[in-house]
């Protein structure tokens, strides 16, 4: 246990809870001979000061508030407070209502001292609401109320920059220590100025936006962020938010858009309900899709239709299904219904004896051709599959494989079963399904309003990673440390365009931005 005198923002509880900090009890006190001072550099530049103490006369004192905190906390404090670069600790002795106890307080290291700073209303409204909650004296109210502040200019609303950028979410951003997110934005705090270099054991790999909806004085303590999603916050914490995303993007390199897990968990709850197989003869229906094409000899794709509720609208897009030719054999991978002329063309390629599915977030149209072709099931351990059907055959690492010359790769931190086969053919050819993808620009299958939804939102980027399955299976780094390991030149996925050439290069690039390996 220990004791802590906080004088500035942490005099309030909601902002200190804000920090990680909540102690097990709180009392006002005082500490003699000391001077109040709003002279500590902020580590934003718009925020102006933030609160310092120095020693005084015999008649000066400092008003706060004593916590009685566990000792896990020292560490929040200390990484809040920026511990030996803007602050240092000192021991102090200070007067409750019924006695003299010592505490750790934080005081101004020389370096971020600079007497012309002003603090801000919003972190002067901070202290001045804890103040009157711990019942601090009226006279020292009054003094805190009469302090002046620095006037912060109105600022337009924050846009993303109009440049191809990439996409994260939570699983990603917590890879790489450099980034952190606020709002719908992610930046790379690698080359920020020298005083901002703390900020990146604090923020490093992090969402910021909660954090900073309750360091604003509106904040009530309570908010979500489904509250924020929902724009059910205070129009001045709105406000606030914005202003922090011109400052991020002057002190950071913005990077790409964050895609918080609850907005990705409306549309996978959607997914998941979508391939809930009950009834095999309640089969998908066909819907459009294009021609089947052959990427490589004895290598075909075609590209067809989904529909599915995202974010509270229906979305439609485009998935993709990859059939390989051996010996007049037809193996389907990641199906895809098709029209009956569009069957009729499959079944001119060779005899249909194989559907192969490579994600637990696929097979809807398995059914289907299982029914209508006597197919062999080929599926990873562990996934849902049609409700009285078993696989067949299991797809496992060094073991059978529904064709020559191929390998399969599991990836083994997944929540959900996914993996990969390689074709052993030009260089290598991996054939994925929701793990890798290859949007790069919206096809003939998309309707108008979700190429207008997914271009706001970064999904065209070529050879990225599934954002609705980084969320659902979270992968760890070590997957794609181990994936790294494939020599491969071309891609063909369940969504987007087929990657010929350079493709593992360009990957490998996407596993460093998303995992850092």
């Amino acid at each position: 246990m220990f004791n802590y005198f906080g004088y500035g923002s942490n005099i309030n509880l909601i902002s200190l809870n804000a920090k990680g900090v909540k102690p097990l009890c709180s009392e006002k006190a005082v500490l003699k001979g000391w001077r109040l001072k709003f002279n500590v550099e902020h580590w934003f530049r718009h925020e102006g000061g933030v609160g310092n103490i120095e020693p005084g006369n015999a008649e000066d004192f400092v008003e706060g508030v004593l916590h009685k905190c566990e000792d896990e906390h020292l560490g929040h404090l200390d990484l809040m407070e920026s511990y030996g670069i803007g602050y240092t600790r000192t021991e102090v002795e200070v007067k409750t209502s019924n006695a003299v106890k010592k505490a750790i307080t934080y005081i101004g290291l020389a370096d971020y001292i600079d007497n012309e700073c002003l603090p801000t209303s919003r972190y002067l409204n901070i202290i001045i609401a804890g103040a009157t909650e711990a019942k601090l004296s009226p006279t020292y109210l009054q003094k805190l109320r009469s302090q002046p502040v620095k006037r912060i200019g109105n600022y337009p609303e924050f846009r993303h920059p109009a440049t191809k950028t990439a996409v994260f979410t939570k699983a990603s951003l917590n890879s790489n220590k450099n980034l952190t997110a606020l709002g719908s934005a992610v930046f790379n705090m690698e080359n920020c100025r020298p005083k901002l270099r703390c900020l990146i054991d604090l923020f490093g790999g992090k969402d910021m936006t909660l954090f900073h909806i309750k360091r604003h004085d509106s904040s009530t303590g309570k908010e979500s962020l489904d509250d924020y999603l929902s724009g059910n916050i205070s129009d001045a914490a709105k406000n606030y938010l914005n202003t922090y995303l011109h400052e991020y993007q002057k002190e950071f390199e913005y990077i790409g858009r964050y895609l918080f897990d609850e907005e990705i968990s409306r549309s996978t709850k959607t997914i998941n309900q979508s391939i809930k197989f009950t009834n095999m003869k309640n089969y998908h229906d066909a819907m459009p899709h294009g021609e089947i094409k052959e990427i490589f000899k004895d290598v075909f794709f075609v590209s067809g239709t989904m529909k599915n509720e995202f974010f509270g609208s229906m979305w439609q897009f485009s998935r993709n299904m990859t059939v390989i030719r051996e010996d007049g054999k037809l193996s389907l991978i990641n199906t895809v219904r098709l029209s009956e002329e569009g069957l009729a063309a499959l079944e001119k390629l060779g005899s249909i004896v194989n559907v192969v599915r490579l994600g637990d977030m696929h097979g809807v149209d398995d059914p289907f051709y299982l029914d209508r072709y006597n197919t062999t099931y080929w599926t990873i351990p562990g996934m849902r599959v049609p409700e009285g059907v078993k696989p067949d055959k299991e797809l496992k690492e060094d073991g059978e494989m529904p064709f020559n010359n191929a390998s399969f790769f599991e990836f083994k931190t997944t929540k959900r079963p996914e993996g990969i086969i390689r074709l052993d053919r030009e260089g290598g050819i991996m054939i994925a399904c929701d793990s890798l993808q290859n949007w790069t620009e919206p096809d003939q299958f998309f309707d108008k309003g979700t190429v207008e939804t997914m271009t706001k939102m970064d999904f065209f980027v070529r050879a990225n990673l599934g954002l609705a399955w980084l969320h659902e299976s979270e992968p760890k780094p070590v997957d794609f440390e181990n994936l790294k390991k494939i020599p491969f030149e071309h891609a063909l996925c369940g969504h987007g365009y087929p990657l010929v050439n350079n493709a593992a290069k360009q990957y490998h690039t996407t596993f460093k931005r998303m995992f850092n390996v």
